[in-house]
């Protein structure tokens, strides 16, 4: 009899420990973030892309390249970057050289045989690919900026779904869409829920957003700094997948670019579960923006990243 109330007795106890076991075995490693860059002239010259992951001992995933309306969406740049086994991801700007496109014309079909055109050309090529179109809408320095000439939120979400339907409706199923605001800023005039063209029309909810240091307008910012607000305002209009379209960190300018890129990869999996890419602009323009413009930034990133 106490044998038996004693085997009653550790038996909760055990299958605790079984369970506790269980969940210990059974527990899969944290999701890896995928790496793509934007490299000037990458896109079109390969060996650099090469370069820069023998350089930095990884692999990329994906290349960014930019495009705008006054020419095709290089089908050849698509076909290449793919032979190299890079997601292809275009950012096509929607102007012609300097000049924007208004919204209004793209509703009203005074561009469809351009877009129509390019539908085609890409759904030919077979190669899964994404577009990023009116990239950063709602900031006043973008040629898509939703509050720009005629342009209105409204407009913006109609032109979108305008082109997507072009792109489907010539069966170019292999090219998805990715709309992607900048990061919320002071003077940001429009909600993000206001110019989302809606579930129906995208693929993958983005943002661009850069640490630019200190010096006016502004200041040196975390990872999560930059990035929280914006992100959990798309949690909360879309339900699609989240990407960083663009980003980087300054070198210099009041803060450690190591230590920052070094957060960057503990902050990701933390408190950004629903981000899948980063895509690093890797160029030296406004800021030194490079991943390796300093030993320490290179190491910091080659540690994160593998």
């Amino acid at each position: 009899m106490k044998q038996i109330k004693l085997w009653l007795f550790l038996v909760p106890i055990l299958a605790g420990f079984m369970m506790l076991g269980a969940k210990v075995f059974s527990a899969t490693p944290a999701k890896r973030v995928k790496i793509n860059i934007f490299q000037p002239g990458g896109a079109y010259h390969p060996d650099k892309i090469v370069a820069k992951e023998k350089s930095l001992g990884i692999r990329f995933h994906g290349v960014m390249w930019y495009s705008d309306w006054s020419e095709n969406i290089d089908v050849g740049v698509v076909r290449s970057l793919d032979s190299h086994g890079w997601f292809p991801i275009c950012t096509w700007e929607v102007k012609h050289d300097a000049v924007p496109v208004m919204c209004q014309e793209i509703i009203e079909g005074k561009h469809n045989t351009y877009i129509r055109s390019n539908a085609i050309a890409l759904r030919d090529a077979k190669i899964k690919m994404r577009i990023t179109q009116f990239a950063e809408m709602n900031g006043d320095w973008s040629p898509s900026y939703a509050g720009k000439g005629s342009n209105t939120p409204s407009l913006h979400q109609q032109a979108w779904s305008h082109i997507v339907k072009i792109f489907r409706e010539a069966g170019a199923t292999n090219v998805t869409f990715g709309w992607s605001p900048n990061v919320r800023y002071g003077g940001d005039r429009f909600r993000l829920a206001e110019l989302y063209p809606g579930n129906q029309w995208v693929d993958v909810a983005g943002m661009d957003g850069y640490n630019w240091g200190n010096g006016e307008p502004h200041e040196w910012q975390s990872f999560r700094q930059v990035f929280d607000a914006t992100y959990q305002e798309l949690c909360k209009i879309s339900n699609k997948p989240i990407v960083i379209s663009e980003m980087a960190c300054v070198e210099g300018r009041g803060g450690n670019k190591a230590m920052w890129t070094k957060q960057m990869f503990t902050d990701l999996l933390k408190y950004f579960p629903r981000i899948t890419e980063i895509t690093w602009f890797n160029e030296q323009k406004e800021r030194d923006w490079r991943i390796d413009s300093s030993p320490e930034a290179k190491k910091a990133f080659q540690l994160g990243a593998k």
